[in-house]
């Protein structure tokens, strides 16, 4: 199984290229694909993206492009009120036309796995922040530039390529599109209590065996590979904003115990968290 078909609004025939500011808040999951190539530009806010078997934290002035059928979605927390993110969609076809255009057909196949920029010039910058103002053919000019930017400037801006593996297409009935976004939100909200397979198996209404084998299917990760990668990311978020103890973190983000989650963030991260944290406070002194 896979994440459910968004089909884009494009009836009239009339748009090469689709732009919106979307606002986040407590947004629940939909987690989703689509045959177009898409660029997101975070203005403001922070909270949790979900690309392939990729989970981290996003903020505000990151860039990333995600492929053709690549699964992906963005949430908030509660208490994040202004999040708003300019979403840019294309079709890949749109780059085939003109052989002066291969390099950017390289960086969009680079993409199928997802890039991120976790920051870009002022010039690209100023470009995505003047996007939704612009008339159409305005807009098919800039967006062109701002591939042929990230071209340029790839080595200086060094993108991350963030799911791990390749994900094909495969449409899901409603049903099954309900099932899957309701066990994410499931683990959202209760990330920091005991998930059992047994619960969460619960949740779907198969047995555990079965579950295991779906989830594993749809998310090209286990469940508690899954779990603890979303565990991990909270505490990361926890470690960079507040002055809490380590230990305190590793409970309040559901791991029972502080080797079960200094385990399972140097699995995921290749260093402990304090290694993290304070690799993170001496990047501040630096800058």
């Amino acid at each position: 199984m896979q994440p459910f078909l968004e089909l884009l609004d494009n009836s009239a025939g009339t748009e090469s290229i689709k732009s919106f500011v979307v606002h986040l808040q407590n947004k629940t999951s939909n987690w989703h694909y689509h045959p177009e190539i898409e660029l997101t530009y975070v203005y403001s806010g922070e909270g949790r993206r979900i690309v392939g078997d990729y989970i981290g934290h996003f903020t505000s002035g990151e860039l990333m492009i995600t492929g053709v059928d690549l699964p992906h979605d963005f949430n908030t927390s509660e208490t994040e009120k202004n999040c708003q993110i300019l979403v840019i969609q294309f079709d890949k076809t749109l780059t085939d036309s003109f052989h002066e255009f291969q390099p950017i057909r390289q960086l969009i196949d680079k993409a199928k796995r997802g890039l991120l920029y976790h920051c870009v010039s002022a010039e690209l910058s100023k470009m995505l922040h003047s996007y939704s103002s612009l008339t159409k053919l305005e807009k098919l000019v800039t967006l062109l530039n701002i591939l042929s930017k990230l071209v340029l400037e790839e080595k200086k801006f060094a993108p991350v390529q963030l799911s791990s593996v390749e994900f094909t297409k495969n449409k899901l009935d409603k049903k099954s599109q309900e099932r899957l976004n309701k066990v994410i939100r499931y683990i959202e909200e209760n990330k920091s209590q005991n998930i059992s397979l047994e619960e969460i198996a619960d949740v779907t209404y198969m047995t555990v065996p079965a579950f295991c084998r779906w989830f594993k299917n749809s998310m090209k990760i286990s469940f508690v590979n899954y779990l603890n990668k979303t565990r991990v990311e909270e505490a990361c978020r926890m470690m960079l904003q507040t002055q809490n103890q380590i230990g305190y973190i590793a409970i309040e983000c559901g791991f029972e115990s502080y080797s079960n989650f200094n385990r399972a963030f140097k699995k995921i991260y290749g260093s402990t968290p304090r290694e993290y944290r304070r690799q993170f406070t001496e990047s501040l002194k630096i800058d």
